[in-house]
């Protein structure tokens, strides 16, 4: 049932913004189909892609890709702390505290799953309105 959260979640968001876009652009006032199709196209693609682009860069960062980043910042921080308030002395330290909480990847699947699926439903009407 978490699943199906997630995925109804990705879904409504990129829904909203797809609806949003649609209202901006007049959707239901076009007269020309090339036009309409154009705008369906957009509004599907823009939160297609940054839903899966988002899936991705969160893919990433629960990978530890960015570890490294963020220790610096960290490290540069302990800069101004005192001796006994550092969590973290080593990169390994911070690297073991970081596997024992990281969790599931159930919503970064449903992010990119659902991102894809816009991003086809574009291509969709792209389709559509090249043939007119």
């Amino acid at each position: 049932m978490k699943k199906v959260w997630s995925y109804l979640i990705a879904a409504a968001t990129c829904l909203v913004v797809a609806v949003i876009y649609m209202l901006a652009y007049g959707v239901f006032t076009i007269d020309d189909t090339a036009l309409l199709y154009k705008v369906l196209c957009n509004a599907f693609f823009i939160p297609g892609i940054l839903m899966a682009l988002f899936g991705g860069l969160v893919f990433c960062t629960n990978e530890g890709a960015l570890d490294m980043l963020a220790f610096g910042f960290i490290k540069l921080f302990d800069l101004f702390r005192k001796k006994d308030q550092i969590k973290y002395h080593t990169y390994y330290d911070y690297k073991q505290s970081k596997k024992d909480k990281r969790t599931g990847k159930g919503a970064v699947t449903a992010m990119v799953v659902v991102g894809v699926a816009f991003v086809l439903l574009s291509m969709v009407f792209l389709y559509l309105g090249r043939k007119l």
